[in-house]
């Protein structure tokens, strides 16, 4: 919240008051699971891409498909889940269920 005002102590006391609320995301499948390794499992996909890059200094861009149309005869490729850039490369990935029927 950015207010106007020549009074300091209006912004100040109108800052305290803002309270950022965290809103839960519920997902499945395999955006879902995507999203979850990036945010959480960062480090094990660096290691095993042998990248001693800090998870930290990295830049992730996660891009969800949204459902495209596909199916076992019409796979979709070519758009990738997400982008990672670390301090010692550039790694374009793709997500997919390897067992799509959970058993």
């Amino acid at each position: 919240m950015l207010l106007t005002s020549p009074c300091k102590s209006n912004y100040v006391a109108a800052r305290r008051q803002t309270e950022v609320q965290i809103m839960q995301i519920l997902g499945y499948g395999e955006d879902a699971l995507t999203l979850w390794a990036m945010k959480n499992k960062l480090d094990v996909i660096l290691e095993a891409l042998n990248d001693s890059s800090d998870p930290s200094t990295c830049q992730v861009f996660f891009r969800p498909s949204f459902g495209r149309s596909g199916g076992d005869k019409s796979p979709q490729f070519g758009e990738f889940d997400f982008i990672i850039l670390s301090q010692n490369g550039l790694y374009l990935g793709e997500s997919k269920d390897v067992n799509p029927t959970g058993c």
